[in-house]
């Protein structure tokens, strides 16, 4: 799951819950550097990342291959710097050999 800008950490922390009570067994969560510390306090359980490490070529593609499903956008927000974090996701995701709905 992809979301979380500064000010907005419960939106994926919500999402992430709800993940966990439909029986997953692994959440990985990305969100803006500021919006870390709430979302790992609330979703201890959850692998954190941040936008900037998941933009490095490698991080991406290596987590979203063993995805089963990616939710892009609880509280990504407006910001610029949001835009421009989806559209990169984006566009790595519709390189990969999986349905985009």
């Amino acid at each position: 799951m992809a979301g979380g800008s500064l000010g907005m950490a419960g939106a994926p922390c919500f999402a992430g819950m709800g993940a966990y009570r439909t029986g997953v067994g692994l959440v990985d969560l990305v969100v803006e550097e500021g919006s870390r510390p709430v979302v790992q306090t609330l979703l201890p359980e959850a692998i954190v990342h941040t936008w900037e490490s998941f933009s490095e070529e490698g991080a991406a593609k290596a987590c979203l291959e063993k995805a089963s499903l990616v939710i892009l956008g609880p509280g990504l927000g407006l910001k610029e710097e949001s835009r421009i974090f989806f559209y990169q996701l984006w566009n790595t995701l519709k390189k990969m050999p999986r349905p985009l709905l």
